[in-house]
């Protein structure tokens, strides 16, 4: 195969996802054959595409017209979970068993930049690890700078840490257990986080699309499933923008 047929192949593989046997059928080579080439091409796009989209690390030129109130805003964030079938081993039953989804799962961080791509994907967790733990732990707040916002649901207790870091959390207001109803101001800042946060959930139902990730992913690809996302995740860069309405800064 040329390297445009193989590159063209991991694709095919990635969003639609064929069986390991029907692809190597359709390319005229053996199974193993087509396992290593796969694998191959999976860890050079993670390492390349990762190089290309980061987290701004000024301030954004091109940010949707929900972020005009959150001007220091630079990454909003969300963990989501995919499938996987049941491993044999009792210790990784334990660690890949999300008691969330009641499931075996594999979890990852994805974080959206203010215009609306995918800049930050964390590398894969089981299912058992908490969102608070992967941000804490996954490396990405140490390539944000002090005075930085970081976007989340009210789900994420982070606020403590970010602080110790110099960085800020905006989270939706939320009433607890003395108080019955938000007041005036409190109810027009969780609507504009809510504007604002929905494009991380968008970006995130775009992977979904790529069916290699329907499912339960296989175990025998789950020392891959880290890139696979990765990739399957940055990929969408090069779709149409999730955002319709951005402003241009100065």
């Amino acid at each position: 195969l040329t390297v445009e047929q193989q590159f063209y192949a991991v694709l095919v593989r990635l969003r639609t996802a064929p069986s390991v046997l029907e692809m190597a059928r359709r390319c005229g080579v053996s199974v193993s054959s087509f396992s290593r080439m796969f694998t191959t091409w999976i860890n050079f796009l993670a390492y390349e595409l990762k190089a290309l989209h980061q987290i701004p690390v000024g301030h954004p030129r091109i940010q949707a017209k929900s972020f005009k109130k959150h001007p220091r805003t630079r990454v909003i964030i969300d963990c989501t979970e995919v499938y996987t079938k049941r491993p044999s081993a009792l210790l990784a039953r334990k660690q890949l068993f999300s008691n969330y989804k009641h499931h075996n799962t594999v979890k990852f961080l994805v974080g959206i930049a203010p215009s609306g791509y995918i800049s930050y994907v964390s590398g894969a967790w089981g299912g058992r690890a908490s969102d608070n733990k992967i941000t804490q732990q996954c490396g990405l707040l140490e390539m944000l700078h002090p005075g930085q916002i970081v976007m989340a649901d009210r789900g994420f207790q982070i606020e403590s840490t970010l602080n110790e870091k110099g960085l800020e959390l905006l989270v939706p207001s939320f009433l607890g257990s003395k108080r019955t109803q938000l007041s005036a101001r409190e109810v027009t800042k969780t609507r504009r986080i809510a504007e604002s946060r929905i494009h991380v959930e968008r970006g995130i139902e775009r992977i979904k699309e790529f069916r290699i990730l329907h499912g339960e992913v296989d175990i025998s690809v789950l020392h891959v499933i880290e890139q696979i996302f990765q990739v399957c995740a940055l990929l969408t860069n090069f779709q149409r923008p999730i955002i319709d309405e951005v402003i241009y800064m100065s």
